[in-house]
């Protein structure tokens, strides 16, 4: 298991420590149980691990290839134990953001020739079967890994090897990979806002199926692999919910992407919401914001078109008319409650994640807009603080279709029972949540926004690309 993680890799960039700890908190929202440095000292390759939120850094200035990473558990659990990068024989690392599928027949074969696991993570499978491939140039022996029936399923990949940086990405893209430089040197990260923070030039991705390493002359060395896929399978949750919405992401502006999403939800309740019902338009945050921008300024539009058509002259026309408020703040030093690892403290964390604004929502008919419905536990909570604030009514409007099917690339949602979706109509999971209504985006409204046969929908239509055999 690795699942959501974000990873990042630098060579020959200069003040290596504060840059790659900029970018690391930069993708903190990827993952908070752990971070980790991996970097050479003393003639080996280590691995610096903590728990928790990126802080600390160790002093990795004096090398010129560092590689970073930050986990919230998918596969392997909670704890150090199955922390990353991981680093064998003091010289190969790599860190990993994904989840492989159909691992147990290569642990079997590992077994004998390793002695034993030393933890949880699919991840260190990868480094093994490099490891022991008899190829002494571990760049080639990558490129063989990864062309087997060994390695199957989602993964991103950074490593370091012999002053090298290396970066991978399964055929399929399930999971982002960017690559970018500075004026003397190079950075791979999960996401472009990394770059950001680093002052570091978007290049562009790293292609499906792709291999490049960085050698310590900064030369690069491309791959690709013989291994194809029938087609791209770019995770659709990523755009949803999982990157910031100032990233490029599979050559999407993740922000935009959300804002479409919310007025593709807007035009589809044209006709079957009375938008004057709309007394307070609330977003989510983070991840709904955008969403419900786009969904407001679709409301609002439509409202002035009704004043109009009724005779109201435009200089009448109200100036409060839109919607949208902000009447829950959001305690900047929480966690996402979606990538917490155990339910009870997932439900811990939403009690203090959000608190909304009794002044605002008192005797008003709210209308909420999240981007997805999970587990449903934080829309009921989200349902109750607005009741518990005086709500007169509380209705959810959510910019993606019901998730009713397990993903097993990547996502924290592999058990479809624990999935609302999977077992309720739409009317059952608002009476559920104790929603006074609920609509959700439709799943062709949802394909329209993407250049859909990139895109991997399994969540939402079960139709998988790879299934575990």
């Amino acid at each position: 298991m690795t699942r959501m993680c974000g990873i990042l890799a630098c060579i020959g960039i200069e003040n290596t420590g504060i840059r790659m700890e900029n970018g690391l908190k930069t993708l903190q929202h990827r993952g908070q149980a752990s971070f980790g440095y991996a970097f050479k000292k003393d003639g080996k390759i280590i691995s610096v691990i903590e728990e928790g939120l990126v802080r600390n850094r160790p002093n990795i200035e004096d090398d010129r290839a560092v590689i970073a990473h930050v986990r919230y558990a998918t596969t392997g659990g909670e704890g150090k134990k199955n922390a990353q990068p991981l680093v064998i024989k003091g010289c190969l690392a790599i860190a990993h953001n994904g989840d492989l599928i159909d691992t147990e027949p290569v642990r079997k074969k590992l077994l004998p020739e390793i002695g034993s696991f030393q933890t949880d993570s699919d991840s260190e499978i990868i480094l093994h079967l490099i490891d022991q491939h008899p190829e002494q140039d571990k760049i080639n022996a990558l490129v063989e890994v990864l062309n087997s029936d060994d390695v199957k399923g989602a993964y991103s990949i950074v490593g370091k090897w012999n002053g090298y940086i290396f970066a991978a990405r399964d055929p399929r893209g399930f999971r982002p990979l960017v690559l970018g430089r500075t004026k003397k040197g190079f950075v791979f990260a999960s996401e472009t806002a990394a770059f950001e923070v680093m002052d570091v030039e978007y290049i562009r991705q790293v292609e499906p199926g792709e291999i490049i390493a960085i050698t310590p002359d900064l030369k690069i060395r491309q791959y690709q692999l013989k291994k194809k896929a029938d087609r791209l399978s770019h995770c659709i949750f990523e755009l949803v919910y999982f990157a910031r919405p100032d990233s490029i992401v599979f050559g999407y502006h993740v922000g935009s992407v959300r804002y479409n999403l919310g007025k593709t939800l807007g035009k589809e309740l044209i006709g079957v919401d009375d938008f004057s019902k709309y007394e307070r338009l609330v977003p989510i945050l983070d991840s709904g914001r955008t969403a419900t921008l786009g969904l407001g300024q679709t409301v609002l539009r439509e409202i002035v078109k009704q004043l109009i058509l009724s005779g109201v002259k435009i200089d009448d026309i109200p100036e409060d008319l839109f919607p949208m408020y902000y009447a829950i703040n959001r305690n900047q030093y929480s966690f996402r409650t979606f990538i917490e690892g155990l339910q009870k403290v997932r439900e811990a964390g939403l009690s203090v994640k959000h608190n909304v604004d009794r002044v605002m929502v008192a005797n008003k008919r709210v209308y909420y807009c999240d981007d997805t419905i999970v587990r449903g536990n934080t829309a009921k909570k989200h349902t109750q603080n607005f009741r518990d604030r005086g709500a007169r009514e509380v209705h959810a409007r959510i910019a993606s279709p019901p998730i009713k099917f397990p993903c097993f690339y990547g996502i924290e949602m592999k058990e479809r029972g624990k999935l609302i979706a999977a077992n309720n109509s739409v009317e059952e999971i608002a009476l559920e949540t104790g929603m006074n209504s609920l609509i959700y985006l439709s799943l062709e409204g949802f394909k329209s926004c993407v250049k859909k046969e990139n895109f991997c929908f399994a969540c939402f239509d079960g139709h998988y690309p790879e299934l575990p055999g």
